[in-house]
């Protein structure tokens, strides 16, 4: 049982990092939004790339910490599912 609390940070713990990701994107969009108009590509070039992959990983790393904690979660229950069985 102790083992499925390490799942579970885990999961959210990438859930949180999805979410400041995209938290990240929208206050970079808000501070350009007033200079740039809707227009993407001034976007693009207003914003440094270095900044933006920052965004792009934190998203990617959270996706992964919670694929790893949902992946840990069902590899337990099976395994679980066969000891009982």
């Amino acid at each position: 049982m102790n083992r499925s609390i390490y799942q579970f940070v885990i999961f959210i713990l990438g859930i949180e990092l999805i979410v400041l990701g995209t938290l990240e994107k929208i206050i970079i969009y808000g501070v350009k939004a007033n200079n740039i108009g809707d227009s993407y590509q001034l976007f693009i070039q207003a914003v440094p790339s270095r900044i933006w992959n920052i965004t792009n990983y934190t998203i990617a790393g959270g996706v992964l910490l919670s694929v790893i904690g949902a992946l840990w979660f069902v590899v337990g229950l099976i395994k679980e599912s066969r000891n009982a069985g």
